[in-house]
């Protein structure tokens, strides 16, 4: 159901033929980038989590990792992630294919400042095995995040 949902807002925005489906499994950022024959940085990691008990997204590329210092400045509170059974009725996506695209309603997204360090980026498409590749530029044209935010930290 998750891949679905993608699939028909990728289709409504002209990128459904950007959608990639592997034969490997690409739920981790290292697994993907082996099965997509790029860096850990181009692929997106997608974050839900809750703030004052509503659910957001943050995107950070794969190569970083969520600040719990930065996350607090930002939005004053410690990050508390969304229990992984409660992802499909809160988000609209399960675990391992968390994406931005055919999300529920009333979800806020935010764009970490680290995708800015790569042109092209792999985001999941709604399964543990799918990534729709798009531009910097294509991402930010899809108007989903309410604002670009610094909350990560690069990964050591």
């Amino acid at each position: 159901m998750s891949f679905i949902r993608a699939q028909k807002y990728l289709e409504k925005k002209n990128l459904k033929d950007r959608i990639i489906v592997l034969n490997d499994f690409s739920g981790t950022v290292i697994d993907a980038a082996k099965a997509l024959k790029t860096k850990p940085g181009n692929i997106v990691k997608t974050m839900a989590l809750s703030v004052f008990d509503k659910p957001i997204l943050i995107l950070l590329s794969g190569d970083y990792k969520l600040s719990n210092s930065k996350f607090k400045e930002e939005f004053g509170c410690k990050p508390k992630m969304i229990d992984a059974q409660e992802l499909d009725k809160v988000i609209g996506h399960e675990k391992s294919g968390i994406c931005p695209f055919g999300i529920n309603e009333d979800i806020t997204v935010y764009f970490d400042e680290s995708l800015k360090k790569y042109d092209l980026l792999y985001p999941a498409c709604g399964t543990d095995n799918s990534a729709v590749k798009l531009t910097l530029s294509d991402l930010n044209s899809l108007n989903i995040n309410k604002k670009w935010i610094d909350v990560g930290i690069i990964i050591e």
